[in-house]
C-alpha cells in the first residue's frame, strides 16, 4: 500500500485522536464533578514523582492519550483497515484498552485502589499488546506510567481508608 497522506487523512487522524482524548477528559470530568472522590484521592499517599493535583494528572492523561488516536488512524490506514486480520486485532486491542481505561473510573468512584491497580495493569497489558501489533504495522510507542502509579497507590494505602 502506498504511503501518502492527504487532507482527509489529517482530518481523520484528528477525529480519531478525539477518542482517547475524550476518554481522558471523561475520566477527569467524572472525578472533577465528584468532590468526595477528589478529597479521597487527595488523602492517598503517593510517590514523590506522582502529581498530587488532579488537573495535572488529567493534563498528563490527555497529553499521552491524544497521540494514540493518531497512531490508531495510521495503523488503520497503512494496515489496510478491517480487511486484514492483524489490523483488525490491533483495532480490537485498542478498543479494549479504551474500555478498560474508562473502567478505571468505577474503581476510583468505589475507592478501591486494589482493583484500580489491577484494572490499570490490564490497561498496560492491552497497551503493550496494542503497541506490539501497532509496531508490526506502523511502529508507535506507549507508556506504562499509570500502572506504576496505581500499584503504588494500592500498596501505599490501606483499603480501610475509604
Amino acid at each position: 500500500m502506498p504511503y501518502y497522506w492527504t487532507q482527509t487523512d489529517t482530518r481523520n487522524a484528528i477525529l480519531t485522536s478525539l477518542i482517547p482524548g475524550g476518554v481522558a477528559l471523561a475520566g477527569f470530568g467524572a472525578i472533577y464533578r465528584d468532590k468526595s472522590t477528589q478529597k479521597w484521592l487527595e488523602t492517598l499517599r503517593r510517590p514523590n514523582w506522582a502529581p498530587s493535583n488532579i488537573s495535572a494528572c488529567s493534563v498528563v492523561d490527555v497529553a499521552t492519550m491524544l497521540p494514540l488516536g493518531y497512531a490508531t488512524y495510521r495503523v488503520f490506514k497503512y494496515g489496510g483497515g478491517f480487511d486484514y486480520t492483524d489490523t483488525t486485532a490491533a483495532m480490537a486491542l485498542f478498543g479494549s484498552n479504551m474500555a478498560l481505561s474508562l473502567g478505571a473510573l468505577i474503581h476510583v468512584k468505589n475507592r478501591n485502589v486494589r482493583l484500580l491497580y489491577f484494572n490499570t495493569l490490564l490497561v498496560s497489558l492491552t497497551a503493550i499488546a496494542t503497541a506490539i501489533t501497532y509496531y508490526n504495522i506502523d511502529r508507535p510507542l506507549w507508556t506504562g506510567f499509570h500502572t506504576v502509579l496505581s500499584y503504588y497507590l494500592w500498596k501505599g494505602n490501606d483499603e480501610k481508608r475509604r
